[in-house]
């Protein structure tokens, strides 16, 4: 008995899988969704990586592992960055991509309601009347859809123009205040990313405080037994950036070699971006 039903459940299984091969051979990518996500700050190298990735999962019917990826697909530094930023998830080398998993049961589902109404001999349903006006109108239809796209596009392009103007303010504010520490001459994209990480998480008064800190203390800029002095890669570090925030850096007496800087003056190095 416990033979036929296992033997039951993986017949089922596999025509569900032979249905979704069949009938949903794609799946579902909005652009302008996905160049709003946490992905779009990525390297490009990892960004290819995860298209793939994406299309090698969905055609294993969302199974597949790390080891799978790797044999197939030979980068694991853009592999593990996927992982770390939170795109893609590993429990026990077992890869999950959520947005994939959702399409999936949604397709299997609908695949089991078709079938049961096929069974009861259902017929299909008369189109209704918005539908028909619809059809008898598609130009209107397709206007609408690429005047919303249009929106979408530039949304986008202003998150990212707003985005590139914060993290120059950062930037600008740090070579002004830093005086004694190497100096930010070009804004990658890993920086950029790195400065918004960390807006995301705290505030801008916090930012210009790691930044103030950081100009006063003396181990920071160079009075320590190596002579090592901070740059602005390892502040704007996550663990390294919270380490100053709590005083770890600050000194017995407040250092003197920096050039003082009130709030409003930080807010409009900031803003001034924005003009």
């Amino acid at each position: 008995m416990n033979q036929e039903v296992e033997a039951l459940r993986i017949s089922k299984g596999f025509l569900i899988y032979t249905t979704m091969a069949k009938e949903l051979p794609y799946f579902q990518f909005e652009p302008a969704e996905y160049l709003t996500k946490d992905i779009s700050f990525c390297s490009l190298e990892a960004q290819g990586l995860f298209i793939n990735i994406c299309s090698y999962y969905w055609q294993r019917n969302c199974e597949l592992t790390r080891e799978q990826v790797l044999r197939r697909l030979n980068y694991p530094d853009a592999l593990n960055e996927l992982i770390s930023e939170g795109i893609i998830d590993l429990q026990e080398d077992k890869i999950t991509i959520k947005f994939l998993d959702n399409q999936r049961n949604n397709a299997i589902t609908k695949s089991e309601i078709n079938s049961k109404n096929g069974a009861k001999g259902g017929r299909p349903k008369k189109p209704k009347e918005t539908e028909i006006k619809a059809n008898k109108n598609p130009s209107e239809s397709e206007s609408k859809g690429i005047r919303k796209d249009k929106i979408k596009e530039d949304e986008i392009k202003e998150d990212n123009t707003n985005a590139n103007k914060l993290a120059e303010g950062v930037v600008e504010y740090f070579n002004g205040v830093c005086v004694n520490l190497p100096k930010v001459v070009k804004l990658t994209d890993k920086r950029k990313k790195h400065i918004l990480a960390r807006l995301k998480e705290h505030s801008k008064e916090d930012i210009k405080k790691v930044i103030d800190l950081t100009a006063e203390s003396n181990f920071l800029n160079g009075k320590n037994t190596n002579g090592w002095t901070a740059s602005f890669d390892w502040i704007i570090d996550k663990s390294n950036f919270i380490k100053i925030l709590e005083n770890n850096y600050i000194n017995k007496q407040n250092g003197k070699d920096r050039r003082q800087i009130s709030v409003e003056e930080f807010n409009e190095s900031i803003e001034r971006h924005f003009r």
